[in-house]
C-alpha cells in the first residue's frame, strides 16, 4: 500500500474499462479478470493486475506491482526503485531496472 499519500485515489476496473491511469498520486489500481492495461503515472503506486493477461507500466514513483495467473506483461523501467510480485505464472515478460526487487517467477523479465 502506498506510504503518505497526499491524496491517496482508489482505482478499480469495471466492466469495459480496459485502459486504466493513475494519477499524478499515490494510487491504489486493482484489476478484475479480463485483459487490461494499466500505467500508474506519478506517484508511489500500488498495483495489483489480477488474474488476466495484463500490461503492467509503474509510472514515476516507487511501486509495488502484483501480477496474477494470467500471462503479463511489465514495464517497471523508470529509474525508481520498484517492487513487484511476480504471479502464479511462469509466463510473465517485461523489463525492470536492475535497482528493482523481483519477487515469485519473474525468471522472464529481464533487468537493464
Amino acid at each position: 500500500m502506498p506510504k503518505q499519500a497526499a491524496r491517496p485515489c482508489l482505482i478499480r476496473t469495471t466492466a469495459g474499462k480496459r485502459n486504466v491511469r493513475g494519477t499524478t498520486y499515490d494510487d491504489l489500481i486493482v484489476g478484475g479478470s479480463a485483459a487490461e492495461s494499466f500505467d500508474g503515472g506519478a506517484g508511489n503506486d500500488w498495483i495489483h493486475a489480477g488474474v488476466g493477461h495484463d500490461a503492467v507500466a509503474g509510472g514515476a514513483g516507487s511501486d509495488e506491482i502484483w501480477t496474477g495467473r494470467g500471462r503479463d506483461t511489465l514495464r517497471v523501467r523508470d529509474r525508481s526503485r520498484d517492487l513487484v510480485h511476480c504471479g502464479e505464472s511462469v509466463s510473465d515478460v517485461g523489463r525492470a531496472d536492475r535497482s528493482d526487487q523481483l519477487l515469485g517467477s519473474c525468471r522472464r523479465v529481464k533487468r537493464r
